[in-house]
Parts: structure tokens; sequence; C-alpha cells
């Protein structure tokens, strides 16, 4: 009898313990979120946390545009915090909404529009923005981010 509460009690525990983590498991569109809510607050480390080791990080198109370095493809962690890197390198932020955010599945998609003030000429860059991503095990494992490139390029000439 001894036994079979002690199974009973592990039993317990365990279905207690599944509970748990499946709380922490958070859906796309909760993962997304809490990259903006990162990102806004410049937290960097949650920023980059949010991604998978393998992650893949492309920026308008995978090859990049030439003169713009944060443009194109990046990899891994490492490459997720090269593009942050980058980007704060590049842009003042002057205004960033995130208009919404939908998901069905591994898929969300967020759309919004931004101001940003570009560091090496002091020329405004002003954009509505789409995003995708793919998000497994809690983790974006795809970040594919659409701007109009045109207009960065434009801001960009001195």
């Amino acid at each position: 009898m001894k036994n079979i509460i002690l199974g009973l009690c592990f039993f317990g525990l365990g279905a207690n313990a599944s509970a748990q983590v499946e709380k922490e498991i958070k859906t796309g569109k909760e993962v997304v979120e809490t990259f903006f809510t990162n990102f806004g607050n410049g937290n960097i480390e949650g920023v980059i946390d949010v991604f998978s080791n393998t992650a893949k990080i492309v920026s308008i198109n995978k090859q990049g545009i030439e003169g713009a370095k944060l443009y194109g493809t990046f990899e891994g962690r490492r490459g997720v915090r090269t593009f942050l890197n980058i980007l704060s390198k590049t842009f003042e932020t002057k205004a960033f909404s995130v208009d919404c955010i939908v998901s069905e599945k591994s898929v969300v998609f967020a759309k919004g529009n931004f101001i940003h003030k570009l560091k090496s000429t002091g020329n405004l860059f002003e954009s509505d923005w789409a995003l995708m991503c793919i998000v497994r095990d809690s983790k974006i494992q795809e970040y594919h981010f659409f701007e109009d490139s045109a207009s960065f390029i434009l801001a960009n000439k001195r």
C-alpha cells in the first residue's frame, strides 16, 4: 500500500511538472510580442534570448544591398547580435509602432511603421514595415523583415 501511495504522489508531481512546462511554452504570437517588448525596452539580451541558436534573420533580402550593411542574412545568435549592433549604429529611432500581430500555427506576421534618423546623415527614414517569423519551441527560428529599402537608400544620401 505504501508503494502505491508513493507512486501516486510521484505521478501527481509528474502531472504538475508537465503542466508547469506547458505553461512555459509560449505561442508564436507571445514570442513575437516578447521580442517587441524587449526590443522597445532596450533589453538586448532579452531580444537575443527569444531567438533559437540556429535562427536566421533575413533583412529585406538574402543577398543584401550594396552600401547597406543592415540588409542581408544573419545566422545564429551571433548573427542576431551582429544585426542588432548594426541597427544601433545606423538608426536613432524617433517612432516605432506595431499595428497588429497575427499568427497561424508556427507562422507569425506583424506590421507597423517607423521613423528613424540615420546617424550617418541626420536624414529621416520613414517606412511601413512587415515581419514574418517562424516560431518553434517558443523561439524565433526564422525572421524576415520587410521595409521600404529605396527610402533608406535615399535617406542615406548626404
